[in-house]
């Protein structure tokens, strides 16, 4: 049982019981062995964070969807009873996404 979730709608609550998958990974960026003055040493050595951050920025396209080949090929659809059931929620996706300032969903009536 989930507690600290959100509510459909302002009169009616939300009972999580299931969630998105979490996919857990660890980086290991190295560098030189010791402190470098970028004023002196700047453009010798490719900066370690630079790299970290590139590579987080690959993670997504500028849409915000993941573009990491083949991470989405064992999630299957959703069943013709899975979208009737949360059709009969009532969440409207376009307003949550005005609420929240998005721009818009993606696709399918996905969230971006």
């Amino acid at each position: 049982f989930i507690s600290n979730t959100y509510w459909v709608d302002e009169p009616r609550p939300c009972l999580t019981y299931g969630m998105r998958g979490v996919i857990d990974f660890e980086i290991q960026v190295s560098g030189p062995s010791h402190d470098m003055h970028s004023g002196i040493d700047g453009g010798a050595v490719q900066e370690p964070m630079a790299d970290l951050m590139a590579l987080l920025a690959s993670l997504t396209d500028p849409s915000g969807r993941l573009a990491v080949e083949g991470i989405g090929c064992g999630v299957r659809a959703l069943s013709d009873e899975e979208r009737a059931r949360l059709a009969a929620v009532g969440f409207d996706a376009e307003s949550y996404y005005r609420k929240i300032s998005s721009g818009g969903g993606g696709e399918d009536g996905d969230a971006p």
